[in-house]
């Protein structure tokens, strides 16, 4: 599996101080697997005025699963009352945890001001074959217009495969607080417990990076109550899943 340590330097602007535009930053090519560590913000405006904060929000793009791009990081704060990550003039921001892009995915930032410098710092593998760096990106929804329940198997470990979960994140873009509740089940003892069970005000996300290992057929259930739309305008629930597949070799008895 070839390895490649890469960086990216580059300045981002809007068209105008009051203008949110979302910009390319890295696309993942064919046959190749993307690990991000470091995504680095700092705001070099020169915008003298007293509007001179730029948003920051890391979208992203799961090229198997959508078309479009979706938040990832629409607010930065870990808190799950989330407030909206801005940046003043002459200050920076720092996304340390490990984002996972396989091939033809896009990750993207939206800004609004001028004169943004980004860094990363990532590496660059060959896509393996026993094994592989997965992520999943999925938007919660119901079909209720009133609201309900999303409840999924975000992750299920197939027979012959051992699955390593290193990061998860959850960003409530909807105008509801949402419960949003984390189960493991294990399979082989037929038991099901909560990992966390937390209320998410309006912009609240958090982030999770823990060891999780799912055996053949383990899953990971995520339950959130209230999400009635996906769209990125109006609200929606959106999480993702970096984690390492490793395809069992047989056993000698």
């Amino acid at each position: 599996m070839a390895t490649q340590f890469k960086n990216l330097y580059t300045t981002l602007s809007t068209s105008s101080s009051t203008a949110y535009d979302t910009k390319d930053l890295l696309t993942c090519p064919v046959g190749k697997t993307i690990l991000i560590r470091t995504v680095h913000h700092h705001n070099s405006t020169t915008d003298s005025s007293g509007n001179n904060h730029s948003m920051h929000a890391l979208w992203f793009r799961d090229y198997s699963a959508s078309s479009y791009v979706q938040p990832l990081t629409m607010y930065l704060s870990n808190a799950l009352a989330g407030t909206t990550a801005t940046l003043a003039k002459g200050a920076a921001l720092t996304f340390n945890y490990p984002l996972v892009m396989e091939e033809n995915d896009e990750l993207k930032l939206r800004i609004s001001e001028p004169n943004q410098d980004i860094s990363l710092a990532y590496i660059e593998l060959d896509t393996g074959i026993k094994q592989r760096y997965k992520a999943v990106y999925t938007i919660a929804t119901t079909t209720s217009a009133s609201g309900g329940t999303f409840d999924a198997n975000v992750l299920l470990a197939p027979a012959g495969t051992t699955y390593i979960v290193n990061f998860f994140t959850i960003y409530n873009g909807h105008s509801h607080t949402q419960e949003f509740k984390l189960t493991v089940k294990d399979n082989s003892a037929n038991i099901t417990k909560t990992l966390w069970d937390y209320d998410f005000q309006q912009n609240g996300r958090i982030t999770w990076q823990q060891a999780i290992v799912l055996e053949a057929s383990d899953q990971l259930i995520l339950t959130s109550t209230w999400d009635t739309d996906d769209s990125a305008a109006s609200g929606g629930s959106y999480f993702y899943i970096s984690y390492l597949e490793i395809r069992n070799p047989p056993i000698r008895a």
